[in-house]
């Protein structure tokens, strides 16, 4: 059985993930919109590195939710 997600970055980036497949969007257009290079933007879901406020934020931004949404 897999691990539940607990920490509040990691429910936010299933969440982001989730939301991003049902709209059809990619990590590419979610890196342009926060202004970082692809490969970075894969490492920060891949590797489990700390975003920003910022970066969570602006990827709320991106998907059209608030960021207690992503969280939740």
């Amino acid at each position: 059985m897999p691990a539940i997600a607990t920490h509040p970055q990691d429910i936010a980036i299933l969440n982001l993930n989730m939301l991003m497949q049902l709209e059809g969007k990619y990590r590419k257009d979610l890196a342009k919109h926060l202004g970082r290079m692809p490969q970075a933007v894969s490492r920060m879901f891949i590797s489990g590195s700390e975003w920003t406020f910022n970066d969570m934020w602006k990827a709320a931004e991106f998907v059209g939710v608030s960021l207690d949404v992503l969280t939740d």
